[in-house]
């Protein structure tokens, strides 16, 4: 039996596929080894198990999860997997790595997500051969969820949107400056706190200022990462992530403003590195 996961920040994908081609799709909350304590991970992981599933049946499974940038970080989420599936062969990687599988499988060319957070890499269809870094919520996340509720606070405190538009934004969200202080200072994860305002961004792209600021958010994500890499405007660009598909018609709007080749636009990688692992499995190198 094969176990597959892909987890972001604010939620993950575990699908289990048995030696007759069934699977078993199952969703959690996000893992981050940078946030999340061994007892927090392994509960998670015990509470995708299906019942009907025993663990020792599980013998492959492939994860790529977010924040996992070391093997230090790996060994944390990947002790808990070897634990709870016993003699599983357990591989652990950078969700970054997972969206080029997804996005590229093996084809050269620019992996991008765009999700709760951003990150980019370029894939040489099979490895990850370059990474613009990525400074994560508090610096950086460009193009991002977080980033587009980052811009949509800044222009609703300082004003920076028309009124009609703030006035709006109130209304809509029940949210006034005290709301927003309390929300980013308070217990709560800021980031997901800064990503949940997403979608009022997107039910409100009729209103120029705030299309603008997805424009800007994008822009962005290109000059500072995408760019970077060497032959970006020769190589295909693909995206995984809710922000990418949900914005895409916008997302392909600024690619064409850059004179970006963007091939292809997926909400989750899951599907894509199922097959990449059945694949693999069938036909091993």
């Amino acid at each position: 039996m094969l176990l597959v996961a892909d987890s972001g920040s604010t939620k993950a994908d575990w699908t289990f596929i048995d030696d007759d081609g069934v699977r078993t799709d199952i969703n959690s909350i996000g893992l981050n080894p940078n946030l999340h304590t061994t007892a927090e991970i392994r509960n998670v992981i015990e509470s995708v198990t299906p019942e009907n599933i025993p663990t020792p049946k599980v013998k492959w499974i492939y994860y790529y999860g977010t924040g996992i940038w070391d093997q230090i970080r790996a060994d944390k989420i990947g002790e808990v997997l070897k634990a709870t599936f016993g003699d599983a062969k357990v591989e652990v990687k950078h969700d970054l790595l997972g969206a080029a599988r997804a996005a590229c499988q093996d084809k050269a060319g620019i992996a991008c997500i765009l999700g709760t957070g951003s990150n980019s890499c370029l894939y040489d269809g099979q490895k990850v051969v370059d990474n613009v870094t990525n400074l994560g919520w508090l610096l950086g996340d460009e193009g991002s969820g977080v980033d587009l509720g980052k811009r949509l606070i800044r222009g609703y405190s300082y004003r920076e949107l028309p009124k009609v538009d703030r006035e709006h934004f109130e209304e809509s969200t029940g949210h006034n400056r005290i709301s927003i202080g309390n929300g980013l200072y308070g217990p709560s994860n800021t980031n997901r706190f800064l990503a949940s305002f997403s979608p009022f961004v997107h039910d409100n792209l009729d209103r120029p200022a705030i299309r603008q600021l997805v424009e800007d958010s994008f822009t962005e994500f290109f000059n500072r990462h995408v760019l970077k890499y060497e032959n970006a405007r020769e190589l295909p660009i693909s995206f995984i992530g809710s922000i990418a598909f949900h914005y895409q018609e916008i997302l392909r709007q600024v690619c064409d403003k850059l004179n970006l080749n963007c091939r292809n636009i997926t909400q989750k990688p899951i599907d894509a590195l199922v097959d990449y692992h059945k694949d693999q499995l069938q036909h091993p190198a």
